[in-house]
């Protein structure tokens, strides 16, 4: 390689390697937070790494899940719902019920129907729990 004195900078006919080489031989030495943000970016990206592997090849996730979200004698969700954190709670469900579904639908199943253009909503409820 060619010998550089410090006040070089990188032209655009040089090639990744030197770039490389000379921020690691003189860069690091006039730009210290350079390094560090190269250091942080690396330690980034192998921190989403090993993370992202971690959920892909093994089941934390879904074993998370299931801790918080299956109704079981020793899960958390059965916990709250024995002891309710709160003293009154209500809550109120809104049902939609759609009455043309099968007209609505004929037109991408070509049949002999007749076709309508849009949905028909029925609204029920609410219905309201305490």
């Amino acid at each position: 390689m060619i010998r550089r004195s410090a006040s070089y900078r990188p032209l655009k006919t040089d090639t990744s390697m030197t770039k490389m080489y000379y921020f690691i031989s003189n860069g690091v030495k006039q730009e210290p937070l350079k390094l560090w943000r190269l250091v942080f970016m690396i330690l980034l990206i192998v921190f989403c790494t090993a993370f992202t592997s971690t959920l892909w090849f093994t089941n934390a996730f879904w074993l998370t899940v299931r801790k918080f979200n299956v109704m079981s004698n020793h899960s958390i969700s059965f916990n709250y719902f024995e002891h309710l954190p709160v003293d009154r709670i209500s809550f109120c469900i809104y049902v939609y019920n759609y009455t043309n579904v099968d007209r609505y639908f004929a037109k991408y199943f070509e049949n002999e129907e007749e076709e309508e253009d849009q949905l028909a909503v029925e609204y029920l409820g609410p219905y309201c729990f305490r």
